[in-house]
This record gives structure tokens, sequence and C-alpha cells, in this order.
């Protein structure tokens, strides 16, 4: 029997799901769908460029710069700030989906990809060529 993964939300012919079943889809994620499309926000590699810095490169080969100064003044960041062998202990989600530092600490995929900034193409190795990833 397959399980339908509950609709959290439906605007301008998009469709945002939530994924949660531990058997189906690891870690709990949403996906975005418009028509046959399904888009996906995915690190691939990530590396701290200098200190509150950090650099994301995405399924699709978008590479951005992710500045972690926007959340200095935030409760939960605190640590991140207090402690500087914090910073590199971040990693990657499984499956791409988003960072984290420690249980307290993370950031999504999403919000590296819409608020980072966009990597000189004369400074990367990787040519940016798409915004997001498509799925059929």
């Amino acid at each position: 029997m397959k399980i339908s993964m509950p609709t959290v939300s439906r605007f301008y012919g998009i469709t945002i799901k939530m994924f949660f079943i531990q058997r189906e889809h690891q870690p709990p994620h949403f996906h975005a769908m418009y028509g046959e499309y399904n888009a996906l926000f995915a690190i691939d590699s990530l590396e701290m460029i200098e200190p509150f810095r950090l650099r994301a490169i995405f399924i699709d080969g978008t590479e951005k710069e992710y500045d972690l100064q926007r959340w200095q003044h935030r409760p939960e960041f605190s640590s991140l700030f207090r402690h500087s062998a914090l910073q590199t202990a971040v990693r990657i989600e499984p499956g791409g989906y988003g960072i984290s530092w420690n249980d307290n600490i993370d950031l999504s995929a999403e919000e590296i990809y819409g608020n980072g900034t966009d990597v000189d193409c004369a400074t990367s190795a990787v040519l940016l060529d798409s915004d997001v990833k498509f799925q059929t």
C-alpha cells in the first residue's frame, strides 16, 4: 500500500509536499512540484572559506557563498559565534537537504540556495547553468 504524503501548501500551480515516512524518504524533507516537475535543492559539497562564511555546491552545479553573520543575533546560533571550533564541525545532512553543526544548529539547503550569493564564474571551477534541478 502506497501512502500519499501530506500537501502543505498549493499556490500558482505549485504543490509543496512533506516527506517523512522512514521507509520511503529519509531524512524528512519537502518537495516543490509543478506539473510533472519536482524541484530539488540538495547540497553536494561544502567548505568553510573564512570565519562565518561558507561555500556550497548544489547537485545542479550551482555554487553559492553564504554569510552566517545574518544569524549572529539569534539565540539558537549564539554558540556558533562564541566557539570558533564549532564552525569547523559543520556537516552536510543525509540527502543534502541541509547542513548542521550539532543537534541545535542547522540550516536548510533552501535557505543557503535562496539567500546565498552566486559565486563569480571567473573564480569558480563550476559552471552555473540553472537555478533548480528538475526530475520527472
